[in-house]
C-alpha cells in the first residue's frame, strides 16, 4: 500500500538528515516535514489532550501545560498569517520538505484550501490533520489539490470515540469524513490523499482497539486506509521535574497529556493481547495496521510504568529530522517536544520583510540546542517520545 511506501521515504530522508548529527557546529541540513500550527480553534474535549482538558475545563484556573500552551491559548481565535506561510512555501521549495497542518484543526482554517494548492504548484508534498468533524464538506477540494494524505483521528467504536472526545457524534462525523474522500477520489480517478487513521491509546479505550477495527472494516474503510494506533506520549512531574534540573533549556518542561488519563487503569495485559488478536485478524499482507512506537511485552509494561525510564541517554535525532511552528511563528523540533524553540519567522528580518526559515533553523539558538541535546542524548521528559525509542523502530 501507498502508506507503506511513504514511510520508506521518510525513512530515507532521516537517513540523510542524520548524516549533519556528526558536526561539532549543531548546523542541520533542511528538515525533511515542516509542520504547521495554523490555528487556535479546537471545540473538542479529548481526554488525552492537554488542549482538551483545558477546553472541559472551561477556563478554570490550572498549572499551565507545555502543550496546551504552546498550540492553544484562550482567548479570541486566532490564525497563522495564510500571507507568512505561501512566503514559507518559496524559501521552503528549493529543499523539497513535506509541509504538514497537524495543529489544531487544520480544517478550521480559513487559509488551508489555498496553502494545499501553492504547496502542490510549489512540487512539494501536503499533508493535513484532522478530527473529522468538517471533513465532509472539504473532500472535494482536497482530492482534486492532490494533496498527498489525510490523517482522521478515531479512538475506538462510536460510544466509546465520542465519550472520548467529549463531543456527540464526532465518530459518525469522522467516518463520513472518510467516506467521503473515498468517493472523491473514486470520482477523479486519483491515489492521492493516503487516507490514515490514527489512534492514540489511554485508559479510556485501551480495551476497545479491536472492536474499533472491527468497526472500521464493516464501514468499508479499511480497504482504502491505514490505521496507526498510537502509544499514549505523556511526561510525568518527575520526569518534568529532572529535565528541569538537567539543563537551563529546559526550563519550562511539565507535565503533559496525563490531566485526564490514569495510567494505572491501563489494562496492559488486556493491551498486549488486543496487539496479539489485531495481528492475526489483521495480518500485515492483507490490512495495514500500525503499533507506534511497537512495544513487545516487556516494553509495553515498562512504557505504561510511569516510574520507568526505558532508554536513558539515548540519542535523539529528531531536531536535525523535523520543524514545527507555533502560532508565534516559532520555529521548534516536535509537537510534543519539551526542547524550546529557535526563534521565530515572524520576527523582521535583517534585511526587511520576515527573518528567514534557514536563518532560524540554524540560528545560533537552533545550534545551542541541538549541541545541548547531543552532549545529553536525551533528557528524562524524553522518555516516552518517538525520537528516543528509535531502538524499537527496527522491527517495523
Amino acid at each position: 500500500m501507498k502508506s507503506r511506501e511513504e514511510y520508506a521515504t521518510i525513512r530515507a530522508k532521516e537517513a540523510a538528515n542524520k548524516a549533519f548529527y556528526a558536526r561539532e557546529d549543531g548546523v542541520a541540513a533542511a528538515p525533511h516535514t515542516v509542520c504547521l500550527s495554523v490555528n487556535t480553534n479546537c471545540f473538542m474535549r479529548c481526554r488525552m489532550c492537554d488542549i482538551g482538558t483545558a477546553n472541559a475545563a472551561k477556563g478554570a484556573p490550572g498549572e499551565p501545560r507545555l502543550f496546551s500552551g504552546r498550540y492553544s491559548r484562550p482567548g479570541r481565535q486566532r490564525e497563522f498569517p495564510l500571507e507568512r506561510v505561501l512566503e514559507l512555501v518559496d524559501e521552503l521549495a528549493p529543499h523539497g520538505p513535506t509541509i504538514k497542518t497537524n495543529f489544531v484543526e487544520p480544517l478550521l482554517w480559513s487559509g488551508l484550501e489555498r496553502l494545499a494548492r501553492y504547496a502542490k504548484s510549489r512540487g512539494l508534498q501536503f499533508y493535513t490533520i484532522t478530527n473529522g468533524w468538517t471533513l465532509a464538506r472539504h473532500a472535494g477540494w482536497i482530492a482534486d489539490t492532490g494533496v498527498d494524505l489525510v490523517r482522521v483521528s478515531i479512538d475506538g467504536p462510536p460510544e466509546v470515540h465520542d465519550r472520548l472526545r467529549g463531543v456527540p457524534g464526532s465518530h459518525a462525523r469522522a467516518v463520513a469524513g472518510l467516506k467521503a474522500l473515498v468517493a472523491a477520489k473514486k470520482t477523479l480517478g486519483t491515489e492521492r490523499p493516503i487516507l490514515g487513521v490514527c489512534c492514540t491509546v489511554s485508559d479510556h479505550n485501551c480495551r476497545h482497539l479491536l472492536p474499533m477495527l472491527r468497526g472500521l472494516r464493516e464501514e468499508g474503510l479499511l480497504a482504502h486506509c491505514y490505521v496507526n494506533i498510537n502509544h499514549l506520549q505523556y511526561t510525568t512531574a518527575w520526569e518534568a521535574e529532572q529535565s528541569r534540573e538537567q539543563s537551563p533549556l529546559l526550563a519550562h518542561a511539565s507535565p503533559c497529556s496525563l490531566d485526564g488519563v490514569d495510567l494505572a487503569a491501563i489494562d496492559v495485559p488486556a493491551l498486549a493481547e488486543q496487539a496479539a488478536r489485531i495481528a492475526r485478524e489483521f495480518p500485515a499482507g492483507e490490512y495495514n495496521v500500525y503499533f507506534s512506537p511497537r512495544l513487545e511485552a516487556g516494553d509495553l509494561a515498562a512504557y505504561y510504568d510511569p516510574k520507568a525510564w526505558m532508554f536513558p541517554g539515548t540519542p535523539c535525532y529528531l531536531p536535525w529530522y523535523a520543524a514545527q511552528l507555533d502560532m508565534d511563528g516559532n520555529v521548534g523540533v516536535y509537537g510534543h517536544c519539551v526542547l524550546p524553540g529557535f526563534g521565530s519567522i515572524l520576527d523582521a528580518g535583517e534585511r526587511g520583510g520576515w527573518r528567514g526559515f534557514m536563518d532560524v533553523w540554524n540560528s545560533e539558538r537552533a545550534r545551542e540546542v541541538r549541541l545541548a541535546l547531543k552532549r545529553a542524548g536525551s533528557f528524562a521528559a524524553c522518555n516516552r517520545c518517538i525520537g528516543t525509542l528509535y531502538p524499537l523502530r527496527g522491527r517495523d
